[in-house]
């Protein structure tokens, strides 16, 4: 299906792209794209993935809102050959700024390796100085290696670090209008240091054998392609960063994938048909986010507390009964999702994830909040939904309790809390929802 040319939602058009709108009938493309971890993380004050549907709503309405000012705007960037929206591109002011004016980018996994977020942002950058800004700044995550890989395409300026917006330390790079002027083809620009292979979605059941030659890659996307197994030739990309296999038919992995020691960004395993992991997984000690939902694990190994380096991870919907104690040694961990499991407690040492910002525990046999919660310093988000509770804990009510808590939802349960209790977390800014 080919995309629309041009049209009242239309903001620029380029080779390949259409810049436009976002509009409601993109709902579920953008929750698709925001729901997902490797996108969610890099974005705003307090990154977070979206779990609801509604969101996507609310923020296209949000994006239409900031194209109130034509000059500016969050835009959808549609591809002119199939007419899917690959993400947003966007040309704002900062938060709590002096007038400095922002380009960002947001893609879709399937949409990554492509060029897309340089020849989007390229077009919003030249349309910006045609407005009359006289300069434009990227902000980013420190270790977003793939968006300063982008910057250095569109010939921005890296200018350190910062902590003036979003209210966190970011890398922060720069291009004037003289400087966009003498770049000329800064599309065909490319990072010898990011090479990325993109499978997804080929129909291809078996990975071609000169795939494991690419030794020089350093992200390899699989998902959605069908493959039942992979053979030892993956064990020769000693380079990757990065592996997705989501979405496949995989029942077991090769020992070989776990001595890629140097994977230090994503290995996305989920939706697959693995029953269990195996103890060499606690090799990777490199690994930052990793994502094995979706599944038929039992278990997870005791090897996995040694992912020290592990921020997020994602086993949702498989058939654990319980976690490994070994758990309380993912000591950098900030997001857990254990949605759709059978957990009817938590292991003491859950208490020593100090860094946990947001716990899932939606859809599971819990009869009580665990009360290895409590000293957890950190955490925004709790969500209990549609577990066993019938009684709310004495300790919630303590302020040095849960002192971060932002969210506490308790819905789909058969709460009947105390006035006192609801009065002390309503005093301490946090949302109840029973």
């Amino acid at each position: 299906m080919a995309g629309t040319e041009e049209g009242p939602e239309t903001v620029l058009t380029t080779e390949r792209l259409v810049v436009r709108q976002w509009t409601m009938a993109d709902q579920d493309r953008a929750f698709d794209i925001y729901s997902r971890s490797e996108v969610a993380r890099w974005i705003g004050r307090t990154p977070r993935a979206m779990t609801e549907p509604e969101e996507a709503r609310a923020f296209i309405e949000r994006c239409r809102k900031r194209s109130v000012d034509p000059r500016y705007g969050a835009w959808a960037i549609e591809r002119r050959d199939t007419g899917v929206v690959a993400g947003t591109v966007l040309l704002v002011p900062l938060p709590d700024g002096d007038g400095e004016i922002e380009v960002g980018w947001h893609l879709h996994p399937d949409s990554w390796g492509q060029g897309i977020a340089t020849e989007a942002a390229r077009a919003v950058l030249a349309r910006g100085f045609a407005d009359g800004l006289t300069e434009i700044r990227a902000v980013l995550a420190p270790d977003n290696a793939r968006s300063a890989a982008v910057c250095r395409r569109l010939g921005m300026t890296s200018t350190g670090l910062t902590d003036r917006w979003y209210g966190r330390e970011l890398a922060e790079f720069r291009i004037t209008a003289d400087q966009a002027a003498g770049m000329g083809d800064v599309g065909a620009m490319t990072d010898p240091t990011d090479v990325t292979l993109n499978l997804w979605r080929r129909p291809i059941d078996e990975v071609p054998a000169e795939v494991w030659d690419r030794t020089e890659l350093t992200v390899l996307i699989l998902a959605e392609t069908g493959i039942s197994e992979l053979p030892p030739g993956i064990g020769r990309l000693t380079g990757l960063r990065t592996i997705d296999l989501g979405h496949n038919r995989l029942a077991e992995l090769p020992v070989e994938l776990f001595d890629l020691t140097g994977l230090g960004d994503f290995l996305y395993l989920h939706d697959n048909a693995l029953t269990a992991l195996p103890e060499t997984l606690g090799r990777l000690t490199a690994l930052r986010y990793l994502n094995v939902g979706e599944n038929q694990l039992a278990e997870l190994p005791a090897t996995i507390g040694g992912l020290a380096s592990l921020v997020e991870l994602r086993a949702q919907h498989n058939r654990l009964t319980a976690l490994p104690e070994s758990i309380g040694g993912l000591r950098s961990l900030r997001e857990l999702w254990l949605r759709g499991n059978e957990l009817t407690g938590l292991p003491e040492s859950v208490g020593w994830l100090g860094e946990l910002r947001e716990l899932e525990l939606r859809e599971n046999a819990l009869a009580e909040v665990p009360a290895v919660l409590a000293g957890l310093p950190r955490l925004r988000r709790l969500d209990l939904r549609g577990n066993r509770i019938t009684d709310l804990p004495d300790w919630l009510a303590d302020p040095g309790a849960l002192p971060a808590l932002e969210k506490l939802d308790l819905r789909w349960n058969d709460v009947r809390p105390s006035a006192r209790l609801v009065a002390e977390l309503a005093a301490r800014g946090c949302v109840t929802l029973f």
